[in-house]
């Protein structure tokens, strides 16, 4: 068996020609046109003409509404963080620090005490006895909060303390953007006239 001779100059294998003819297509697939001569001018460019293809739609026919984006992420004017700071057989000691996320007038911290039952509280108005879902607010000295300020309240408890409290802090100066971010009349954006 003789071995095959060596192509003649200028032709290529077969599986070179199938590769070569593969990369082709996807390349004329992709929109892609090259010259076959050097210095030829390409057959096609990537710019293109022509109307400009609609949208695509649900259905044939059908129009699309497109929404505006939405804006900032809103949270509370307030936040709240209870810390358990004493802990005993039969009960615990949770303090709440209130944190203004802008100037507060008021807040009020809502928080689920399980089955244990409030013997003692200070700074709020959360009531001996209270079990259950609570609601401490604030008292006449501790409303008024400069945004970034804080105020503080106690409150001891017989029972077990529940894994999570669930606190959330609730203002009359209603939502702020998350995250820091201000609105364009407090970034020092005139507004729109």
């Amino acid at each position: 068996m003789e071995p095959a001779p060596p192509p003649s100059r200028g032709k290529l294998p077969r599986r070179v020609w199938i590769a070569s003819i593969a990369a082709a297509a996807c390349l004329i697939g992709a929109g892609v046109v090259w010259a076959a001569e050097p210095g030829a001018q390409p057959a096609a460019s990537l710019t293109p003409s022509g109307p400009e293809p609609a949208p695509p739609s649900g259905k044939p026919g059908s129009s699309s509404t497109v929404s505006p984006a939405p804006g900032p992420r809103k949270v509370s004017a307030c936040a709240a963080e209870l810390v358990l700071t004493n802990t005993w057989e039969g009960g615990y000691q949770a303090d709440v620090t209130v944190t203004a996320l802008a100037a507060l007038e008021d807040w009020e911290v809502k928080l689920k005490l399980g089955k244990s039952t409030v013997t003692g509280s200070w700074n709020s108005t959360l009531a001996v006895g209270a079990k259950g879902s609570v609601k401490a607010a604030n008292v006449d000295f501790n409303g008024t909060v400069a945004e970034g300020g804080t105020a503080a309240f106690g409150f001891t408890a017989e029972g077990e303390a529940p894994k999570d409290f669930n606190v959330r802090c609730t203002s009359s100066a209603g939502d702020v953007p998350a995250g820091g971010e201000k609105a364009d009349d407090e970034a020092g954006t005139p507004p729109a006239t």
